[in-house]
């Protein structure tokens, strides 16, 4: 992700690529989060790695845990997602 190059009043996190073989693309999965939702301006603030232990149920990052919801994405019994 990057947040959107050169425009700073769009305020958004553009997703570049996503790949995911089981995404069902019926569900219009956003394709960019607004930056005080999501985890990208944290980790331009503090440079380092955010990790997020089940983004459907992390409140902190609003627009990954609708976008984990819509998509079905989990992370309890993997990975955690980091950023």
């Amino acid at each position: 992700m990057r947040a959107h190059g050169g425009e700073p009043q769009a305020q958004l996190s553009e997703l570049i690529v996503r790949c995911d073989p089981r995404l069902n693309r019926a569900t219009n999965p956003p394709t960019s989060w607004k930056l005080d939702e999501c985890a990208t301006m944290r980790v331009i603030e503090i440079n380092q790695p955010v990790i997020i232990e089940d983004a459907q149920a992390c409140e902190e990052f609003l627009a990954y845990q609708e976008d984990a919801r819509l998509c079905g994405y989990r992370t309890l019994d993997g990975p955690a997602i980091v950023f």
